[in-house]
């Protein structure tokens, strides 16, 4: 029987990412901490939100669960620049 576990409430939407990616491997957060060398109360404490978490924990959690922590633009380059203008009329 699985246990349901209760909705992550850290602050960091990465971190509640990192959670349900936890939650759905099927793993226990020992057997996942114990692979990534992590506290499993850290990641409780990171979970509830009373301490941010290092990078470097993070990191190894996540490529113990076969994923890496990637920095990307927040906007993709486009190809073609789009201008839209509006006009406001004052009368």
């Amino acid at each position: 029987m699985t246990r349901r576990r209760k909705p992550a409430r850290a602050v960091s939407p990465t971190i509640r990412q990192l959670i349900q990616v936890i939650d759905d491997s099927g793993l226990s957060y020992h057997q996942v901490c114990s692979n990534a060398g992590v506290y499993v109360h850290m990641l409780s404490d990171w979970k509830m939100g009373r301490i941010a978490p290092n990078l470097l924990s993070v990191e190894a959690l996540l490529q113990s669960l076969g994923y890496r922590l990637e920095i990307v633009p927040l906007k993709p380059e486009v190809d073609e620049a789009v201008t839209i203008t509006y006009v406001i009329d004052g009368t």
